[in-house]
């Protein structure tokens, strides 16, 4: 019996497959960028976005997340007298750094700006919280403790503390112990308060409240309520302290 002869599938020429593929990852680009350009204007509307900020600042901050809407309540949170403070209670630049002992970007950032205040102490005020992240710094949450411990014991000793702790991120019970006898802090006093973990409270408070207020990475600087992610050298704090002065002008200059 004759059979019909079986009819052969067109198949796309090479030229025709890429140019559909081209087409494919145009279509895919374009609606990208529009994704894109949508979450940028909805982050400015949201107050996520500051794209004056992010423009004057992008080249010295990294790893930025700037958002200038931190509100009213939040901010005295962040500001409140039961965290370690240097500078001027009148100082018209308040920044509170959110830290965790064990983070080599906090330690890039640490001298700048204790070397900031130490210049600058009438005009600005450093406060540090903790968040220590302890799956990526083992050890880190036990410094912070270690740390509060110090700051109930005698606040003058605090901040030679702060500074040992970064210097040296060796944070066994052994270490802390030998921090805390080189910073002048009594002993007896100082072990039975790690000991104890009484300051594991206040720790915890902190993490809650950078969690609130956006924290998602350490360092994070809060700068009269600006929030900026990410290690800062002196010349990107400078920047941002100029053009918060000139906001402060300005605000003055409507009233």
């Amino acid at each position: 019996m004759a059979e019909l002869p079986l009819k052969s599938k067109p198949r796309l020429s090479l030229p025709k497959t890429i140019g559909w593929l081209l087409l494919l990852l145009l279509v895919v680009g374009v609606l990208a960028f529009t994704r894109q350009v949508y979450d940028f204007y909805s982050g400015i509307r949201s107050g996520d976005i500051d794209p004056i900020f992010d423009r004057t600042f992008g080249s010295s901050v990294s790893n930025r997340a700037v958002s200038p809407n931190v509100s009213k309540s939040d901010l005295l949170r962040l500001q409140s007298d039961d965290a370690p403070s240097v500078g001027s209670k009148e100082a018209p630049v308040v920044i509170v750094e959110f830290l965790d002992y064990g983070c080599p970007f906090c330690k890039q950032s640490f001298e700048h700006v204790r070397q900031l205040v130490t210049d600058k102490p009438d005009e600005v005020r450093l406060i540090v919280r903790d968040f220590p992240i302890e799956y990526l710094h083992p050890g880190a949450t036990k410094a912070a403790m270690a740390a509060r411990c110090v700051q109930q014991i005698d606040k003058d000793k605090f901040w030679s503390y702060h500074d040992k702790l970064f210097l040296n991120q060796l944070f066994s019970d052994k270490d802390l112990i030998r921090y805390a006898q080189e910073a002048g802090v009594a002993p007896l006093l100082f072990e039975e308060c790690l000991t104890s973990g009484r300051t594991r409270t206040a720790v915890e408070t902190d993490i809650a409240l950078g969690l609130q207020s956006g924290v998602q990475g350490t360092p994070t600087f809060f700068l009269n309520g600006h929030r900026v992610q990410g290690s800062l050298d002196r010349e990107a704090f400078d920047a941002i302290i100029k053009w918060l002065e000139k906001q402060n002008e300005l605000s003055k200059t409507k009233l």
